[in-house]
């Protein structure tokens, strides 16, 4: 599959569906973290005198944690797909693969700047990234 190369014009044109993605991941990852922690507190306490948790409720804890992953896994393979690299979800931090100058670079963005005003050389990361 060739590698998709995003003009600046067409990165910002996606940045409004971008933060949705991101703002829906956030949500969800909060919410799977508490519960594989609930999972992971009623697996400690499975067997304790007195704080049996039922293999029920360990199941049912477990199909939410693999429908928020699944869930988790679908956004991300949507971005994917378009072939924007997602490097921090927390911090909905993107790079698009673009050309400049007649080599590969990456078009770098972070959720909540208005537009694409970054990039960076594609052996580097978000700390080495410059202006447009």
């Amino acid at each position: 599959m060739k590698e998709h190369l995003y003009s600046l014009e067409t990165a910002n044109h996606l940045l409004p569906w971008l933060e949705q993605q991101f703002k829906n991941l956030r949500m969800v990852n909060e919410d799977l973290a508490n519960h594989k922690k609930t999972l992971a507190d009623l697996l400690r306490n499975r067997g304790n005198n007195g704080h049996s948790s039922s293999e029920e409720v360990i199941l049912s804890t477990r199909d939410v944690v693999d429908r928020l992953t699944a869930n988790m896994q679908e956004v991300l393979k949507g971005i994917d797909d378009l072939g924007i690299l997602v490097r921090n979800i927390e911090m909905g931090l993107v790079d698009f693969p673009a050309e400049r100058d007649g080599r590969l670079i990456y078009l770098c963005w972070i959720s909540g700047e208005s537009t694409v005003a970054f990039w960076h050389e594609t052996n580097v990361g978000f700390t080495d990234r410059q202006s447009l």
